[in-house]
């Protein structure tokens, strides 16, 4: 699996956030930003990452070097061109790169900015991808900015900024989905906690959708010893071994046919989510369990397991 080495200390935006109270269900960051239903009128910027100006003068004298690093971020910002999608928490989605964002600020007005990141587990920093408000005041230079949200975006806690292509653009889509349900419900008086209650009790709910539902697997990603016989016995429920592209496809088309499974990391653990594809909610979840062994972004017995039982891991 391969690795990109963080190139500037600079490079993304290094934010002292700490997961302690994150849970399958709801993998963000606590938040406690107090004006929720501002946001209503905030367009929504899904903003593209730059190559590092010291790589771009490098490899334009030298191709070959950092081409890995500028297809990752070529990759990254294909999947933030799509996560909009299904968005409607607010009136408006534009695509920009940081200097368009900028020259956009300059009016003054506040905007909502889904941005890649970097984020806190104590001991490591990962790559993360934040919900922002972004607001200049007249006269400064820099932008003040205020976290909303906020959730790691990679397969393992290290000191080293993983490939964008290990995830898909499902994923991108998918958390912004997640993070637009949960506006909703702030926006209409639920507290951080509040909501994250309401989650545990839909997984425990969550059965019948699962029954009722095909759940496509990737079948890149299954570990080698999970056979379609094993497959069922772990998960007695429809389900399907496909390539990628399906499950990308039904993910962008909203087909209420699937149901799909998405890693997600959390403070120092693992977990997957089994995802309804018709709106993106999370119906179950599998968590790592201490004994396991871990093959992120690998589909282990552990996970199905997991899947198979909604409700189970819910506290």
């Amino acid at each position: 699996m391969r690795l990109r080495v963080l190139l500037l200390s600079g490079f993304c935006l290094l934010l002292a956030l700490r997961g302690r109270a994150q849970e399958g269900p709801v993998p963000f960051f606590p938040s406690d930003y107090p004006h929720i239903e501002a946001l209503r009128t905030m367009p929504l910027v899904l903003l593209l990452e730059d190559v590092p100006p010291f790589v771009a003068k490098v490899s334009a004298k030298k191709p070959e070097m950092f081409a890995t690093l500028r297809t990752d971020i070529a990759t990254f910002n294909e999947h933030m061109r799509q996560a909009g999608r299904f968005w409607t928490f607010s009136p408006q989605v534009q695509v920009l790169t940081p200097a368009q964002l900028d020259s956009l600020l300059a009016d003054g007005q506040p905007r909502l900015v889904l941005k890649s990141g970097q984020a806190d587990t104590d001991k490591d920093v990962c790559p993360a991808v934040f919900l922002n408000v972004h607001q200049k005041t007249p006269g400064k230079k820099n932008a003040r900015v205020e976290t909303v949200l906020g959730c790691y975006y990679t397969t393992q806690t290290v000191l080293v900024r993983r490939f964008h292509d290990q995830f898909s653009a499902s994923d991108l889509l998918n958390t912004l989905q997640q993070m637009q349900r949960y506006l909703l419900a702030r926006a209409g008086g639920a507290s951080d906690q509040q909501y994250r209650q309401a989650r545990q009790a839909e997984l425990r709910a969550g059965l019948p959708v699962v029954r009722q539902k095909t759940l496509l697997l990737d079948q890149d990603l299954l570990s080698t010893d999970l056979t379609p016989a094993r497959v069922a016995e772990l998960y007695p429920y429809p389900v399907q071994l496909v390539p990628r592209a399906v499950i990308e496809e039904a993910v962008r088309t909203a087909d209420a046919r699937y149901l799909y499974a998405r890693y997600v990391l959390l403070l120092r653990d693992h977990a997957y989510q089994l995802v309804n594809m018709a709106d993106g909610q999370v119906v179950a979840f599998a968590k790592y369990k201490l004994g396991q062994s871990v093959g992120t972004p690998k589909v282990q017995a552990w996970v199905l397991e997991g899947l198979a039982q909604p409700g189970a891991d819910a506290k």
